[in-house]
């Protein structure tokens, strides 16, 4: 399965993560893209656990049920990996090597780059173009997971009567999806250091984009399930988790400071969330909209559509494979 080749047309988007599905269909012509259906879907309790598959029967239900309220008839979807199950890594190969040799170079010297062995994992790469130390090598993006967590996927999808036509990143699709949440930010920001901060159910994941390419991503377990009982509670975990996020990213690359931060996810709009975080960091703060420059069709509900979007920026990352 590709993470970078095999682009199809016509791809859903599916985020399929620990308590919901997000389907999400779009078109482009002249004029830009339209988004032209979407769905939210809660998942039963147990069949995504921290973003592992436990009951792939359930997930395709509930993915049934997603096709079924968004009324859209694409049959090709494009799904994703959590960071946490991807390795990236560049490697540096001769200059003189064609993909196909590239490819099967990867695969004869499979132990010093993969930590698995080679009929356990699916792999892909992406040239980055020539090494800035030695114009004779390549730097080669390469991208690793356990050859279950893509079969998982593509089982779901399979039971759902869909074709998987990709198998990408959670990375990967935030920093796609920047292409439109940059239409939130000023002219004088969009371009240089921004921080993504997606809030999920059970993990807190931070992005930092510079020039709209991802620098640096980490990922970290936490719990937001108690929100409705104590919602005190679980703002002051994730600003503590925030911070610590923030302290590792500072450690690893020394001083690179963030111009503004985007919140994505299901808990981006709690209630004076971004207030409080934006105090606290002195930072500007936006709620993620990737549909704010968008057509709708007449399906869409806009009052709708503004309370879901910040938790379909994954589902929209995703939705755009279609059009690389």
């Amino acid at each position: 399965m590709s993470w970078f080749r095999n682009n199809q047309s016509a791809m859903l988007g599916i985020d399929i993560s620990t308590t919901a599905i997000k389907l999400l269909e779009l078109t482009r012509d002249s004029s830009g893209f339209t988004l032209e259906s979407y769905a939210v879907v809660p998942l039963p309790e147990q069949a995504v656990v921290d973003k592992n598959f436990c009951d792939i029967q359930l997930i395709a239900q509930s993915i049934k049920t997603a096709l079924q309220l968004s009324g859209t008839r694409l049959k090709q979807a494009c799904v994703a990996v959590s960071g946490a199950a991807v390795m990236t890594k560049i490697i540096t190969l001769p200059a003189i090597l064609s993909e196909d040799e590239i490819e099967r170079q990867i695969i004869n010297d499979a132990e010093e780059y993969i930590p698995y062995p080679i009929k356990d994992v699916n792999f892909d790469f992406e040239i980055q173009g020539v090494s800035e130390n030695n114009p004779k090598l390549l730097d080669v993006l390469l991208v690793v997971s356990r050859r279950e967590n893509v079969e998982e996927r593509v089982a779901a999808l399979t039971f759902a009567g869909l074709k998987t036509a990709v198998v990408d990143t959670e990375l990967f699709a935030l920093e796609r999806a920047f292409i439109l949440l940059a239409d939130q930010l000023p002219d004088t920001i969009k371009h240089q250091t921004i921080a993504l901060l997606d809030i999920g159910a059970t993990t807190c994941t931070l992005n930092i984009l510079y020039q709209g390419k991802s620098i640096y991503s980490r990922e970290q377990l936490f719990s937001s399930q108690s929100l409705i009982e104590e919602p005190a509670s679980v703002i002051n975990s994730i600003k503590q988790q925030v911070a610590r996020l923030l302290q590792f990213f500072a450690i690893s690359t020394g001083s690179h400071p963030i111009d503004a931060m985007i919140l994505t996810g299901g808990c981006a709009v709690i209630d004076d969330l971004k207030q409080l975080l934006a105090s606290d960091l002195k930072l500007a703060f936006y709620i993620a909209n990737p549909f704010s420059h968008l057509s709708l069709s007449n399906r869409i509900n806009q009052q709708t559509l503004n309370h879901d979007a910040s938790k379909l920026t994954m589902a929209c990352g995703l939705a755009l494979r279609s059009f690389d």
